[in-house]
């Protein structure tokens, strides 16, 4: 027979991360402005301006997110990733 031991969920479970240590009240915008990046980064700003208007984001976070000067939330690499 094995010894038990006292084990709680929160000793196996495995860390969650957010998407951001300062994140949009909003996640699902937060999440929608992550894929624009991406799609800026891998494809081009058209295809992620199109992205991000289909999907109701300002037009003003849309300028300011894809602009390579534009002041975020979150620095990202090259390939749009969060780093």
């Amino acid at each position: 027979m094995l010894p038990s031991s006292p084990c709680t969920p929160a000793d196996t479970a495995p860390a969650v991360t957010t998407l951001r240590s300062v994140s949009r009240p909003d996640t699902l915008t937060a999440q929608r402005v992550e894929v624009g990046i991406m799609l800026n980064a891998m494809l081009d700003r058209a295809t992620a301006s199109d992205y991000l208007l289909r999907h109701a984001v300002h037009p003003g976070v849309i300028a300011r997110v894809l602009s390579a000067a534009g002041p975020r939330r979150g620095s990202h690499d090259a390939n749009g990733v969060r780093t």
